[in-house]
Formats: structure tokens, sequence, C-alpha cells
């Protein structure tokens, strides 16, 4: 009896990697369409934040759902990588678990002493992804100094409790998920408002994140 439950937990897991061959095949058809359409950051943060949510609504009782957003946190990147090389630069070395849960620890990541050495990779193009803390764990003002076009667009982690919240920076255009918060800088200060916000009567907007689903 438990051998024959074992056969079926190994068919299981070859149907498993089976659809997960099927599903990097597809993907890199998505990034040579992305790459023909000219775009130069391919991840987009806010579709993978709303997959996720849909499918933590799916987990039913006998499904964790931790485990879900740790499997698709993984697959989501390892899509990326197939789409396109991540370079990460960081200024918090004490938080790369943070950073490895949330993409992988395959993924290369420069540290750096100051965030804005961090701001200097993204400009010259060392990096892809810049990580930066919010207050009150930031030890610059960083969202002061961004680039042109360079906007927050993820938060990190994806649904963990944490005392340090982290924030992902790139050359991306802002994206709407289903359900999200907006950055903005008044007064020198960062500041966080529910919902997608292009332009907001209190200053300057330097990003955008999906709002965490409830666990």
């Amino acid at each position: 009896m438990l051998k024959d439950l074992r056969k079926e937990i190994d068919a299981i897991d070859e149907q498993l990697i089976s659809l997960l061959k099927q599903r990097m095949k597809v993907v890199k058809k998505v990034g040579a369409l992305k790459k023909k359409n000219g775009e130069k950051f391919f991840i987009r943060s806010a579709r993978e934040a709303d997959m996720i949510k849909i499918l933590l609504k799916k987990t039913g009782k006998d499904l964790p759902k931790s485990l879900v957003i740790d499997i698709w946190r993984k697959l989501i990147t390892a899509a990326n990588m197939c789409e396109q090389p991540l370079r990460i630069a960081s200024s918090h070395p004490q938080q790369e678990h943070l950073l490895h849960n949330f993409y992988s620890s395959e993924v290369p990541i420069t540290h750096f002493k100051k965030e804005k050495e961090v701001i200097s990779a993204l400009k010259n193009g060392e990096a892809l992804i810049g990580i930066f803390a919010l207050p009150p764990h930031n030890s610059e003002k960083w969202w002061d100094s961004l680039p042109e076009n360079f906007y927050v667009f993820t938060r990190i982690p994806f649904a963990e409790k944490s005392e340090i919240k982290l924030v992902a920076v790139a050359a991306k255009e802002p994206e709407k998920s289903s359900d999200d918060v907006t950055l903005i800088v008044e007064k020198n200060a960062i500041i966080e408002v529910n919902g997608f916000h292009l332009t907001h009567k209190f200053g300057k907007v330097v990003g955008h994140y999906a709002k965490p689903p409830k666990l």
C-alpha cells in the first residue's frame, strides 16, 4: 500500500517537471517578444503579484499559502532569468536572505557600503535592480537621488511580516496591479499612500508596489 502511494507521488512529480518544462518554453517565447518590442526591463511585477494572489484564493485548507508564495516566487524568478540576466545592487548585506527568498540565491547581488553607490550602479548599468530600505531603516534619503524614469516597482518581502521593508527600483514604467501602494516624497520624507497614483497633491511619486496579500 505504502509502495503504491509512493509510486503515485513519483508519477505526480514527473508530471510537475513536465509541466514546468512546458512553462519555461512559453516563457522563452514571451521573452523573445519583449525583446522584439524593444523593451529594456522585462519584469512585470504587478502581473506577478496578481498571479500569486489569484493562486492563493485556490489553495484550500491542505495547501499552505506560504508554500504557494515560495514556489511561485522561485518560478517567477527562474522565468525572469530566462528572459533577461538579472543583476542586483544593494547596500543591505545583512538582509541578503530576504532577497534570496524573494528572488533566488542564483541571482547575483553586488553589495555596496552606501545607498548612493547603489544609485550609481543603476545609472551606469552595472545593476538592473537596486534595493533600498524604507524608513526608519534607510541610511540616506535615496529617493531624492533617483535618476529620471527609475521607479520603485515591488516590495520585499512579498508577504512575510518583517521589521525591515525593502523596495526594488529599476528603469521601469509604473505598472498598476489589482491593489497598490504609492510611494510619495513629501517635504524630503517618503510616505506610503493607498492606491495607484501617477501624480499626487502631496508630492512627487517615486513608485508603487502591490499591496501584500493577507495570509
